[in-house]
């Protein structure tokens, strides 16, 4: 998932750590004084505020560091996993490893040179978020899902998504160049002019001002980016999403165990509904369901290409068998015989 600039600047590759967040509860005594209008704050000292008891529900070895939990993630990969213009690392999974690390009682520190295959190896990490489903190896285990993606598409305007794919026919749709959006777009065969942009802010400012009837783009980046602009609205999806769940190592069997079990809560629970909503406003969370009607997916199309290439090489392998019959027919036929070889 690589994306057009979407408004942070990334500072290069970095390390950063935050500690869990700690909920400070604060009294506050509201007492009227006789003859005057008003209230007095009375605000406890912070020895009077009994700290909040945190249950450790992961310890070591199921992660490296006593009391930490190692996050691995994109830091290049908007609005997943950024740099903010502070340099201060940010984005959706970043908040979702927050919100794990709270529930799982341990503080999150992050690490944004690895990838989902190096947890197979000595990795910084006890984790990588945001690994695709597909990310299994013999030593690597994707668990849970928390986030579907998906090439996507956004209209001006209430849409009543998915919409019928027939209804593009005749518009223009802004597409980021050389994107995989455009190349999705394209192979779809929709009747829809298209007009590019170098990136994604661009796309939505266009189709902000009328000059686009709608816009393709990745969804997780056009759910960041409509929530400036009220009128835009996501439309339907343009394939079949893929999904990114947590890879951890396929040995750690108490691990994948806590984290499967902290997910099921906080989906449960609504925390990570609270969190995509925060990001993502109102894209649907899951995709599944969201595909334009009438559109054919990727792997429909390959499914279809594999067909039209089995039928060309049974059509050659009838033609091979037609050619062997011709050319065993005439060996058979009775062959002419010399004369003077006959005689002898």
């Amino acid at each position: 998932m690589s994306h057009g600039w979407v408004g942070t600047s990334k500072t290069g590759a970095r390390k950063g750590s935050r500690g869990m967040a700690r909920a400070v509860a604060v009294a506050m005594t509201c007492g009227c004084i006789a003859g005057m209008s008003g209230c007095t704050f009375l605000i406890p000292s912070r020895a009077e505020v009994a700290p909040k008891e945190v249950l450790v529900r992961v310890t070591t070895p199921a992660v490296s560091t006593e009391g930490v939990l190692a996050v691995a993630l994109d830091d290049a990969n908007a609005p997943l996993g950024m740099n903010d213009a502070k340099g201060d690392l940010t984005g959706y999974l970043t908040d979702v490893a927050y919100a794990l690390g709270q529930r799982l009682g341990v503080s999150v520190e992050f690490v944004t040179d690895e990838t989902p295959s190096d947890m197979a190896s000595s990795s910084d990490a006890d984790l990588y978020i945001g690994a695709a489903s597909d990310s299994d190896a013999d030593k690597v285990t994707v668990v849970g899902s928390v986030l579907h993606d998906a090439p996507a598409l956004f209209a001006k305007g209430a849409a009543s998504a998915p919409i019928d794919s027939s209804a593009l026919a005749g518009t223009t749709v802004g597409v980021q160049s050389s994107s995989a959006a455009q190349d999705i777009l394209t192979a779809c065969g929709i009747g829809a002019e298209q007009k590019t942009f170098s990136n994604a802010n661009e796309l939505f400012e266009a189709l902000d001002a009328g000059e686009v009837d709608y816009v393709a783009c990745d969804s997780a980046i056009g759910g960041y980016l409509s929530r400036a602009y009220p009128d835009i609205s996501f439309a339907g999806a343009l394939d079949e999403p893929d999904s990114f769940g947590i890879a951890l190592r396929s040995t750690n069997d108490d691990l994948q165990e806590k984290i499967t079990e902290v997910l099921d809560e906080l989906q449960a629970d609504g925390t990570l509904d609270a969190v995509y909503r925060s990001w993502f406003g109102g894209l649907p969370v899951d995709l599944s369901d969201m595909l334009l009607d009438g559109i054919t997916t990727s792997a429909e199309r390959e499914q279809q290409e594999e067909q039209r290439r089995a039928q060309e090489e049974a059509q050659d392998e009838d033609q091979g068998a037609d050619d062997t019959d011709s050319n065993g027919s005439a060996t058979l036929e009775d062959p002419v015989v010399d004369s003077e070889a006959e005689a002898l």
